[in-house]
């Protein structure tokens, strides 16, 4: 490691105890952290979202900060971004934005942002690198799922061509975004308690389950578009059956928080 465990913890500790005022700037410096990432981008042709290296900054800012300053800075960048400040990708800005093809996964930024920031927080266990691999991918794909989602609806595409325009074409740069950023935490991140964190952790139950909602999720998506028609009875029982199966892996996921 880059630095020893001690001084892992001392910046960890220093971090929690901070005052108010002093985590507030840290949230504008991930914000503005985020917006200067967003003017890296460019556009593929056949797709109206961006690429960009946003992923990187929303996934190091719940790490670094915590899972409410970690939110709170992402949830600058798109406000300030909405009331005019033109830090979203391309130099733009306005509630158009957020409202757009794209702004659903901005809105994801705060909620994988706080997720993230909640488990490292919580739980020491998920500090290690297995534990930080499966909340950085889990990251990523509450980002997926939050764009495509308001994508889709937005464009009024279908769940096939949502999930081909908005997350396919994405997946190999945001792989190695989200290596990066595990990386990084790999060398910052403490074993040992830096506040009060909960004991109970069972990191190979959780990636096994999380694994699984992802999977089910995205084999939900697929079974949607294959629905040719709204017929009543074809859509209850998909919903059903993938509900079934989510509900156990949720509850998977549940019990490995408890240990």
């Amino acid at each position: 490691m880059f630095i020893n465990e001690r001084a892992r913890l001392g910046i960890f500790r220093w971090r929690y105890n901070l005052a108010f005022y002093y985590k507030v700037a840290l949230a504008f410096a991930f914000a503005g952290f985020t917006g200067i990432s967003a003017q890296l981008n460019f556009y593929l042709p056949f797709t109206p979202v961006p690429v960009t290296m946003q992923v990187l900054p929303v996934l190091l800012s719940g790490v670094i900060l915590g899972k409410h300053y970690g939110a709170m800075s992402q949830l600058i960048y798109a406000s300030l971004g909405a009331l005019g400040l033109a830090w979203f990708a391309g130099n733009t800005s306005g509630i158009a934005v957020l409202t757009g093809a794209s702004g659903g996964y901005i809105i994801a930024f705060i909620v994988a942002a706080w997720v993230i920031g909640y488990f490292t927080d919580s739980y020491k266990e998920a500090r290690s690198k297995l534990s930080q691999a499966v909340l950085m991918f889990s990251g990523v794909i509450i980002i997926y799922i939050f764009g495509a989602a308001q994508l889709s609806f937005i464009t009024g595409m279908g769940a096939r061509e949502a999930v081909l325009k908005g997350i396919f074409p994405f997946i190999p740069g945001d792989i190695f975004k989200a290596i990066i950023a595990i990386g990084i935490s790999s060398v910052l991140l403490p074993e040992g308690s830096y506040a009060i964190e909960k004991k109970n952790f069972n990191s190979k139950l959780l990636a096994l389950s999380t694994g699984g909602v992802v999977i089910t999720l995205g084999l939900f998506w697929v079974s949607i578009a294959q629905i040719k028609t709204l017929e009543a009875f074809s859509l209850v029982s998909t919903v059903a059956i993938y509900s079934i199966a989510i509900a156990v892996f949720g509850f998977g996921i549940l019990k490995s928080l408890r240990g």
